[in-house]
């Protein structure tokens, strides 16, 4: 459980992990609230935890700053009500807390 701690912190931080067993990688969407967005480039900075990534929004329509959205390999793919967003950062402080 240490290991999948560490992978987890590595991959909010941005740092690349090794692959999980047999080579095969883990699909993980983190929540990110969106703090700035760049219109013209169609991208957003957001916030992980206290971390801030520049993101692309190209999937995304009418992001707003203040909005939750859930950030898979740089790209946001959906963007989360307040709820949805809570839960699912609840669950993930306690991943990063095993």
């Amino acid at each position: 459980m240490k290991k999948f701690r560490q992978e987890m912190v590595e991959l909010l931080l941005g740092k690349p992990f090794p692959p999980c067993g047999g080579g095969k990688k883990m699909c993980l969407s983190v929540p990110a609230r969106v703090i700035k967005i760049f219109a013209e480039e169609r991208k957003a900075e957001v916030d992980y935890f206290g971390s801030l990534k520049i993101i692309s929004i190209g999937l995304l329509d009418d992001v707003e700053i203040g909005q939750y959205v859930l950030v898979h390999a740089g790209e946001g793919i959906q963007i989360l009500d307040e709820a949805n967003a809570q839960a699912s950062l609840a669950v993930w402080k306690e991943v990063l807390e095993l």
